[in-house]
């Protein structure tokens, strides 16, 4: 019989994977320490030792989630090397989406200031260099010729709310549903090509 005061291996780990399995499968609404903790095959008491509460839990997971989300990305453009900004700008955004659709527990988290601690400093650095990901690759695009008389920082925005509007429709079904049932992927794919090509296209 298990032991509830005693977990072989690393319970922090566990705690954070069954939470983002909790989030994926029933909403964060439904998650509580106690719930986790009987999952994972602990005391509800356990959980205390490594979070101070449920927002610590969930901060903890949304810095899991900008880490990860921050290292596929960079990995991207990393491939990418020397293609066209308009190729990157496109790969990046399905990146996202992707990971969107890996990491749905972790992508709700993230998303979710009320959920967090929001003055946790490894929560605010992972948002930041996420955006900062974003501003550098539409920096470099301004570099190799695009249009510099819109705002960097609108184009972000505008860029961010398309790849992030696309992976909320894509996980909730009207991407597909609504459009006479089109392929998300495809359709994610062309929709940010068609971004990327508007933005090169904006007068200098």
């Amino acid at each position: 019989m298990r032991n509830p005061t005693y977990f072989e291996g690393d319970l922090r780990a566990t705690l954070l994977e069954v939470a983002e399995e909790e989030v994926a499968s029933q909403g964060f609404a439904q998650v509580s320490l106690r719930s986790i903790a009987k999952r994972a095959g602990v005391s509800h008491a356990a959980p205390a030792y490594h979070f101070q509460d449920k927002r610590g839990l969930f901060t903890a997971l949304a810095v899991e989630g900008f880490a990860e989300l921050g290292t596929r990305m960079r990995g991207a453009l990393s491939r990418l090397g020397a293609a066209p900004a308009a190729e990157r700008i496109q790969e990046l955004g399905m990146v996202y989406i992707g990971f969107a659709r890996e990491r749905a527990g972790l992508f709700e988290v993230m998303w979710r200031p009320e959920l967090h601690h929001r003055d946790d400093p490894a929560l605010k650095a992972g948002a930041q260099a996420t955006k900062d990901t974003m501003t550098e690759l539409i920096v470099q695009a301004q570099q190799e010729g695009w249009s510099t008389r819109p705002d960097t920082l609108h184009l972000v925005v505008l860029g961010w709310a398309a790849v992030h509007g696309l992976a909320v429709l894509w996980r909730d079904g009207p991407l597909a549903d609504q459009n006479e049932g089109a392929d998300p992927y495809e359709l994610s794919r062309a929709v940010l090509g068609t971004l990327a090509a508007a933005l090169q296209a904006l007068p200098s």
